[in-house]
């Protein structure tokens, strides 16, 4: 008889060690319980990124050309970055950056801030990596494409450029004073099929 107790006491106590590593402490007073089984599968649209933009970038003082017979450019490199990218599907997929001006009046402009410049206005345009103006390329509803990055790390060198020409001739106590503008940038992610 004590052998069987002896048993007995040892497979319940066995039984009960194996019951405590559960998420729930079980026992004769609640012999139950629930365990909720939980799972997460990443689908091919979850993908995060992050993108750098400058923060501002400044003409600085421009000058009325002696001639317009060249051309006398204002330009300002800038640099926008894929910080990070996880989840994309590099054979198939982009993180585009898609540039318009904040004005929707077509191409980028400077407009004036001053009482002696109020109406005046300066255009602009903006350019990628290779030189090209990117109002020349296809119009998305966000604007026209600058980069299409694949990875993380990547970078592309823009350049805004402002033709002096644009004061040749002019009075220049019309023109004088702060103009200022807004780029709207946009990201998202892409197929090749849509970009190209």
């Amino acid at each position: 008889m004590k052998k069987r107790w002896i048993a007995g006491a040892l497979a319940g106590f066995l039984a009960m060690n194996v019951l405590t590593v559960s998420a729930q402490d079980l026992s004769n007073v609640e012999p139950a319980g629930n365990t909720e089984v939980t799972a997460n599968v990443s689908g091919s649209g979850d993908v995060t990124y992050l993108v750098s933009i400058p923060e501002r970038v400044n003409f600085g003082t421009l000058t009325q050309p002696e001639n317009n017979t060249q051309a006398h450019p204002a330009v300002r490199s800038f640099n926008v970055e894929a910080v990070q990218i996880t989840g994309l599907d590099a054979a198939t997929q982009r993180v585009v950056v898609l540039l318009k001006d904040g004005s929707n009046a077509g191409g980028f402009q400077l407009t004036g801030q001053s009482a002696s410049n109020s109406g005046k206005v300066l255009n602009y345009t903006v350019c990628n990596e290779t030189g090209t103006d990117i109002t020349g390329g296809r119009p998305y509803d966000n604007g026209y494409l600058l980069a299409a990055f694949s990875a993380g790390g990547q970078n592309v060198a823009g350049q805004l450029k402002l033709e002096q020409n644009q004061l040749y001739g002019e009075n220049l106590e019309q023109w004088a004073g702060n103009y200022k503008g807004t780029i709207n940038f946009f990201t998202r992610v892409a197929s090749l099929a849509d970009i190209n």
